[in-house]
């Protein structure tokens, strides 16, 4: 047992202080994992891709991109940038929009939302695709968040209704 009179070597701040380092360097790789996994997601949701397109073109398993989505495993710069030629973008495209440690990552986005982003730029008609813009967003202002979800159950079940003559 160590003598609490006598201060700790040295030797003993700096390997503490070199291994809160090391942690806060390992978490910050985890977090641009997490972040560049999010990225390959997006972009291959942007292009309608699946996995298991996305898989097919690098030559590996879909389990693999979903490793890499999530950002479970790491991508090497090799794998990287066959993945940015996949989908059509330069490496540094995943790396867009890291904050670092200061702040947490943005949601993914949803493939409804892309979706209609996609459909929206191809409305080659400026004035309708702002009218369409203005028209969702007066739209998504409708319901209170907690009771979204609740429309889409209660017209599920009038749905059924109808199918059993109810």
């Amino acid at each position: 047992m160590s003598d609490p009179t006598i201060p700790p070597s040295p030797g003993a701040a700096d390997t503490a202080h070199s291994r809160r380092r090391a942690e806060q360097a390992a978490a910050l790789a985890r977090q641009m994992d997490a972040h560049v996994g999010s990225r390959i997601r997006e972009r291959r949701l942007e292009l309608g891709l699946t996995q298991q397109d996305l898989s097919a073109a690098l030559a590996i398993s879909y389990q693999q991109v979903q490793k890499y989505e999530t950002g479970n495993n790491r991508v090497s710069a090799g794998k990287l940038y066959a993945i940015a030629r996949a989908l059509d973008v330069t490496p540094d495209y995943f790396f867009e929009y890291f904050v670092g440690a200061a702040e947490p990552p943005a949601p993914p986005v949803s493939r409804d939302a892309l979706a209609l982003a996609r459909a929206c730029d191809a409305v080659a008609n400026d004035r309708v695709r702002e009218n369409l813009t203005q028209l969702i967003r007066a739209l998504s202002q409708t319901w209170p968040p907690e009771q979204r979800g609740q429309t889409d159950q209660a017209d599920q079940a009038e749905d059924q209704g109808d199918q059993t003559g109810g």
